[in-house]
């Protein structure tokens, strides 16, 4: 198994917010990849209010698109 440098600093952030605070993390390895995400997440059907996402991390340099064009 390879893991380039972003995702071996994501593996442990993402592990820490989900065991220690018990929340339920996405990620995205770039800017077009996270907008997908975010219109999938919001655009869910479900009944209750816990659709989209309430904080979003966004890096400024990430391939495809960047955070500040994808924000």
């Amino acid at each position: 198994m390879v893991v380039d440098d972003a995702e071996f600093n994501i593996i442990p952030i993402k592990s820490m917010i989900e065991e220690d605070f018990g929340i339920r993390v996405e990620t995205a390895m770039n800017g077009l990849e996270a907008l997908k995400l975010f219109e999938k997440e919001f655009h869910r059907d479900c009944l209750c209010e816990n659709r989209g996402f309430r904080l979003i991390f966004m890096d400024v340099q990430m391939p495809v698109m960047d955070g500040i064009t994808a924000s």
